[in-house]
């Protein structure tokens, strides 16, 4: 039988990926389909490269966090080569993610007429 600790350790990971989820979800809303809304309407608009790039790499994190991990303390260092191959490989998803994102809304802030040179 699971100690008190163990299914603490359980709810603290479950918390920390859906609080990541919760946090990508916001920034894709905010900085991506907020943006690409405003463009089409022709709408002054606000656009964070960091906020692009970082939205999907949070939900992918979030759910590596859920899916992948045992709970507690999440130390990079304490993680066999296997999990760490998949911690980086979820880490490299989310970035590629990110840039697929960014590509799309540089490319559709042309396709309206914006200047993204500052993107």
């Amino acid at each position: 039988m699971k100690n008190i600790n163990q299914y603490k350790s359980i709810l603290k990971k479950s918390l920390g990926g859906i609080f990541l989820i919760f946090i990508g979800l916001v920034a894709m809303y905010y900085y991506i389909y907020l943006t690409f809304e405003d463009s089409k309407l022709g709408n002054s608009i606000y656009y964070s490269f960091k906020g692009i790039l970082i939205g999907p790499a949070l939900f992918v994190m979030g759910i590596y966090v859920l899916a992948f991990t045992d709970g507690g303390k999440f130390s990079i260092q304490d993680l066999s080569s296997k999990e760490k191959r998949n911690f980086y490989f979820a880490l490299f998803v989310g970035f590629a993610l990110g840039f697929l994102a960014l590509y799309f809304v540089n490319h559709n802030l042309e396709i309206y007429g914006y200047d993204t040179s500052n993107l």
